[in-house]
C-alpha cells in the first residue's frame, strides 16, 4: 500500500486552538487536549506519547509499518520537513489531494493501491487498524473503492454514515480479518432523529473517511464522474495554475462514493473496536478529555478547559455554577462554547479580524 495523507484543512471547529498558521493537524493532543494514553500503542517504542507529538506526528507513525511510502498532501503555506510533500496550488478538498497524490503513484507504480488517511484522527487500537487497512487493501486490489466504517458507540450529529447492504466475500488469507459489505448510501452529519434511527437500525457506520483504491482508477472514476477533472487529467502538469483552479472543490465521499455506491461499487470494511475520533469539534473532545488541570470547576458538571502550549502554567480558570459548557484559552482568545453548538464554532474564524483566525 502507498498512503496518502491530506494536510491542507485548518480544522476551523477547534478555533481558537487551531489556526491558519498552526492548523488542527499540528496541535499536541497531549498539550492542548489533555489526551495522554490513547494513542500508547501507535508509538514504535510502546512509549508513552509524550508532548511534543502532532497529530499528523502520530498518523505517520500509524503508518510507517504498513506501507510501502507515505505522500503528505498540503499547502505551500504549511510546508512540512516531510520527505514527499506534495504542495496543492490551492485546497481543493479530499478528492483534489487524493488525485494530485494518485497521479504521481501512478506514475511510479502503476495500478498500487493507494491509502487515503485524515492526517489529524485519534486511533486508540493500532492491531485493529492494522487488520482494517490489510483487509481495504485486498478489497481494493479487486476494483472497488474501499471505506471503514465505525461502529457507532452514540447518535453522533457530527459524523457521517454509511449504509451497509450485502456481505462481500474477500479473501484476505486470514480467518481473523474484518468484515466487510457493500456501501448503500452516505449521509453527511444528519440531525439528532435521524442519528438515532441510524444507530437503533444497526445497519449503518460512521465514515470514517479513510478510502483505498488503485491509483489508476481512482483517476479514471473522477474522470468519468466529476466535471474538470478530464481536462486537468489530460494536462502534462498536474499543477498546472488554469487547469488546477478548474477543479471543483469537493470530497471524495460527495464526488465518489456516492455515484459508485449506487453502482454497488463501494466496499466497507467495519471496524468493531478502532478507538476512532477525528477530534471534530469541542464535543467530540469533551468526549476523550477531562481537560486541563488548571480548571478550578465549582457545581459545574460536565465542564471543560482546554488550554493551548502558549497558556501560562500559571494560569487558572475558576467556573461556577455553568455546568456542560467548555471553555478553550489561549494567549490572545478565549472561547466559552455549549458542545451543542460545537459544530459552529468553525464560523468563528470569519468574523474575527485576521490576525486571529
Amino acid at each position: 500500500m502507498f498512503a496518502i495523507v491530506p494536510a491542507g484543512g485548518q480544522g476551523s471547529r477547534l478555533w481558537p486552538l487551531s489556526r491558519v498558521s498552526h492548523p488542527k493537524f499540528l496541535l499536541d493532543p497531549v498539550a492542548d487536549f489533555g489526551i495522554g494514553s490513547r494513542e500508547d500503542a501507535s508509538v514504535a517504542s510502546g512509549a508513552s506519547v509524550a508532548s511534543g507529538v502532532s497529530l499528523l506526528d502520530l498518523t505517520l507513525r500509524r503508518l510507517a509499518p504498513l506501507s510501502e511510502s507515505v505522500t503528505v498532501v498540503g499547502s505551500a503555506a504549511t510546508r512540512l520537513p516531510i520527505g514527499n510533500y506534495l504542495v496543492e496550488p490551492s485546497a481543493k478538498n479530499s478528492l483534489g489531494a487524493a488525485a494530485l497524490a494518485a497521479r504521481q503513484l501512478r506514475e511510479l507504480h502503476g495500478d498500487g493501491v493507494c491509502g487515503f488517511f485524515p492526517a489529524d484522527h485519534l486511533i486508540a487500537n493500532t492491531d485493529e487498524f492494522a487488520a482494517v487497512v490489510s483487509a481495504a487493501v485486498h478489497l481494493a486490489r479487486d476494483n472497488h473503492l474501499v471505506t471503514v466504517g465505525v461502529s457507532p458507540s452514540t447518535a453522533a450529529t457530527g459524523y457521517g454514515y454509511i449504509g451497509v447492504g450485502e456481505r462481500v466475500p474477500f479473501n484476505s488469507g486470514s480467518d481473523a480479518a474484518p468484515w466487510a459489505f457493500t456501501a448503500t448510501a452516505f449521509f453527511e452529519k444528519p440531525d439528532a432523529a435521524r442519528a438515532r434511527a441510524f444507530v437503533d437500525s444497526g445497519a449503518y457506520l460512521w465514515n470514517s473517511g479513510m478510502y483505498f483504491f488503485r491509483a489508476d482508477l481512482l483517476l479514471d472514476w473522477a474522470r468519468e464522474l466529476v466535471p474538470g477533472y478530464s481536462a486537468w487529467l489530460d494536462g502534462a502538469d498536474p499543477c498546472d495554475p488554469e487547469l488546477w483552479e478548474g477543479l471543483p472543490n469537493t470530497p471524495i465521499d460527495r464526488a465518489l462514493s456516492e455515484p459508485l455506491a449506487a453502482l454497488g461499487s463501494v466496499a466497507v470494511v467495519v471496524a468493531e473496536d478502532l478507538g476512532w475520533s477525528d477530534v471534530g469539534d469541542f464535543a467530540a473532545l469533551r468526549e476523550l478529555s477531562d481537560g486541563d488541570g488548571r480548571l478550578l470547576n465549582l457545581e459545574s458538571p460536565g465542564t471543560r478547559l482546554f488550554a493551548g502550549a502558549d497558556v501560562s502554567a500559571r494560569e487558572r480558570v475558576v467556573v461556577l455554577g455553568v455546568p456542560d459548557v467548555v471553555v478553550v484559552r489561549t494567549s490572545d482568545a478565549t472561547l466559552v462554547v455549549n458542545p451543542d453548538f460545537a459544530q459552529r464554532v468553525g464560523e468563528l474564524p470569519a468574523l474575527l479580524p485576521e490576525e486571529y483566525r
